[in-house]
């Protein structure tokens, strides 16, 4: 990739699994646009750049500008980009060793009454579970898009105002919540694979 600028195109085969992968080598955002081999049209090349920085602020804590100082990143697509990232430091000893981060949970707020901003605001999944934002009430329901991302639609936050109930059976039904959502989000790439097979 060495003297590849922003906007060059280059055809390579890849296993399927990675496609839609995007970074930085040697500074230099990519992203692998895939598309199917009987194709005769190549998907026109998006905004890399766009791409990447949308990431880089949707999974990151710090947000816009994490991996500024960064020459070398991959994040992989899988699971809506939410597994995490590789990065290489070329300025140690172990010069071409890539580091794994899993992405951290990145929750701005759990509950509607943490935002305070503004009192039209509720706490939503942006876009999903480990990134819950303060967002304004009218976006609940309507139809988010982001590239790469795939599109979501926000759902407020349920404001209780039932007697208290135990910590535990809170948290269970939390993680029975989340079970029900990965478990969901596997039959998706269940069916998914079935048809591209």
């Amino acid at each position: 990739m060495k003297g590849v600028s922003l906007g060059d195109t280059k055809s390579y085969c890849v296993i399927k699994k990675v496609c839609g992968t995007l970074g930085k080598i040697n500074n230099v955002p990519f992203h692998l646009n895939c598309w199917e081999a009987d194709s005769n049209t190549q998907p026109a090349l998006s905004e890399v750049e766009t791409l990447f920085n949308n990431v880089e602020l949707l999974i990151t804590k710090d947000g816009a500008g994490s991996w500024t100082d960064v020459r070398h990143v991959k994040v992989p697509s899988s699971q809506n980009y939410m597994t995490g990232w590789w990065t290489r430091d070329d300025n140690t000893s172990a010069t071409g060793i890539w580091t794994e981060t899993d992405k951290p949970v990145n929750n701005i707020c759990n509950a509607n009454a943490d935002c305070t901003a503004k009192a039209d605001q509720c706490c939503v999944a942006w876009p999903d579970t480990n990134n819950r934002r303060c967002t304004d009430k009218t976006l609940e329901g309507v139809l988010q898009t982001i590239l790469p991302f795939e599109p979501w639609k926000p759902v407020c936050a349920i404001d209780g105002n039932a007697a208290p109930i135990s910590g535990k059976k809170d948290l269970a039904e939390e993680a029975l919540a989340k079970a029900s959502e990965k478990l969901g989000e596997f039959r998706t790439s269940l069916a998914t694979d079935a048809k591209n097979n």
